[in-house]
C-alpha cells in the first residue's frame, strides 16, 4: 500500500482548518472505464436549494434538508455523487454543515464552518441518495445537509458536477468513501 501526501498552504497569516478525506481519483482500477466513478463537470452550475427562496426562511439549528437533482428518471439511478458549492450565510451565530447521503445517518464530519454575520462557503464531493418526488412518482439523485450551530443559517447549494456509477464512457474517474478527518487546529 502507499501513501499520498499533500500539503496546505496559506498566504497571509494562520488560519482555523479543517481537513476532511472522502474520497480519490485513480488513474487505472477495477473496470474497464477506470475505478469508481466519472467526473462530469458543468460548465455553469445550477443552484439546487437555497432555503431563503425554498422554505423562506433559515435551516434551523439542528434540522437537516435534502437538495435533490433534477437528472431524467432513466440516468437517476447511474448519478452516484454530486459536486457541490454550499453557501452559508445570514446566521446570528456559529455552527458547521454536515454533507451527507440523502437516507443515511448524518456524519461526525462537517464539510463547512460558519459564523456569524459572516458568508462562508466550501466546495464537497458527496455521495448522492435516493429522493423520492412524490408529484412524479420517480427517484433522483440527493445530498443533504445538517445545521450543527444553535443558530439558524440560510445555506445555498449550487451544482459544479456529479459522479457516475462508471456507466457514461467519460470523464475522470473518482471513488467516493466515508469522509474521514485528518486534521484540525
Amino acid at each position: 500500500s502507499s501513501t499520498s501526501h499533500f500539503t496546505v498552504a496559506t498566504a497571509y497569516g494562520s488560519m482555523l482548518l479543517t481537513v476532511d478525506v472522502s474520497g480519490y481519483f485513480s488513474t487505472s482500477g477495477l473496470t474497464t472505464h477506470g475505478y469508481g466513478a466519472a467526473l462530469h463537470e458543468f460548465t455553469q452550475g445550477g443552484t439546487i436549494l437555497d432555503t431563503r427562496y425554498t422554505y423562506k426562511k433559515p435551516l434551523p439549528a439542528g434540522y437537516f434538508v435534502a437538495a435533490p437533482m433534477n437528472f431524467q428518471p432513466s440516468t437517476s439511478q447511474d448519478v452516484t455523487s454530486l459536486v457541490v458549492d454550499v453557501t452559508a450565510y445570514g446566521s446570528k451565530g456559529s455552527g458547521t454543515i454536515a454533507g451527507f447521503q440523502t437516507g443515511n445517518s448524518i456524519p461526525g464530519t462537517s464539510i463547512l464552518s460558519y459564523t456569524a454575520g459572516q458568508v462562508s462557503s466550501a466546495t464537497a464531493i458527496i455521495a448522492a441518495g435516493p429522493w423520492h418526488n412524490t408529484t412524479d412518482g420517480h427517484y433522483y439523485p440527493s445530498v443533504s445537509f445538517y445545521n450543527r450551530g444553535r443558530s439558524a443559517v440560510q445555506l445555498r447549494v449550487t451544482t459544479l458536477g456529479y459522479f457516475d456509477n462508471a456507466t457514461f464512457l467519460y470523464g475522470q474517474r473518482y471513488y467516493p468513501s466515508t469522509a474521514v478527518h485528518l486534521l484540525s487546529n
